[in-house]
């Protein structure tokens, strides 16, 4: 059987949130792991793609979220799982 990790991003501001997803995925057979939410900042060696900015997009959330995508996609890179499932609250 394939191994799946699942991964919820949640702002550290928002534990209803956390306490929501955790609810709903208590009887999930798989691991769950909470991100949290991180500042694009966090991710210094991530390079701004400028031509992907355009339009009226809050821009720092895109990278914000960006960023908490890929501090799962580095930890899940290291574990033993086939398959990963990545949410946000």
């Amino acid at each position: 059987m394939p191994k799946v990790d699942t991964y919820v991003i949640n702002l550290d501001s928002r534990q209803d949130r956390c306490n929501c997803m955790a609810l709903q995925l208590r009887d999930a057979p798989q691991a769950v792991y909470r991100q949290a939410a991180v500042a694009g900042s966090e991710c210094p060696d991530l390079q701004a793609d400028k031509h992907s900015f355009y339009g009226d997009h809050d821009h720092v959330r895109e990278k914000s979220l960006f960023c908490s995508n890929y501090k799962i996609w580095q930890h899940a890179n290291s574990s033993e799982a086939d398959f990963i499932i990545v949410m946000e609250d």
